[in-house]
């Protein structure tokens, strides 16, 4: 006589049957226009516009609702530090105060570079210059190390 097949084995073949018919079902419904679930895809604006040596001499478009961050590459055992050089009055105001933000250790090993960040807010529509030069704090008449200009304009 045939034994009989165990319990244990007839409930996950039933599990397995349930599951493909489940799966069946779903693709079939996908190909008959029932709606997918899938997660509403959202055109959300930027909220910052971030500038760096890269986007140097480029023009630069943001929104009146963005906040402007530059972001510069720094090397503080140089004694070298951005500082802007043209006209801080404008269309710009800082939205927060400059920091200096470290580098990934794994990127800096004796851990002196890192970005120097400002942070702006429009003021409204209209266009300015933002200048920084790369330069030593003490040697202001000498000539920068390095410079970069950002031509923006806020619609």
């Amino acid at each position: 006589m045939k034994n009989a097949p165990s319990p244990l084995k007839t409930l996950t073949a039933a599990r397995a049957a349930v599951a493909a018919c489940a799966l069946a079902t779903l693709a079939g419904c996908s190909s008959f226009g029932v709606p997918s679930f899938d997660m509403p895809q959202f055109n959300v604006p930027l909220k910052t516009v971030t500038v760096t040596v890269e986007k140097s001499g480029r023009p630069i478009e943001m929104r009146a609702d963005q906040e402007l961050v530059v972001k510069l590459l720094s090397e503080t055992a140089t004694n070298y530090e951005w500082r802007l050089a043209s006209d801080s009055t404008g269309i710009f105001v800082p939205s927060a105060p400059y920091k200096f933000e470290r580098q990934d250790i794994n990127k800096n090993e004796f851990e002196n570079a890192g970005y120097e960040i400002w942070r702006f807010k429009p003021t409204g529509p209209g266009q300015q210059t933002l200048r920084y030069e790369y330069r030593r704090p003490k040697a202001r008449e000498a000539v920068a190390a390095q410079e970069v200009i950002f031509n923006i304009t806020v619609r």
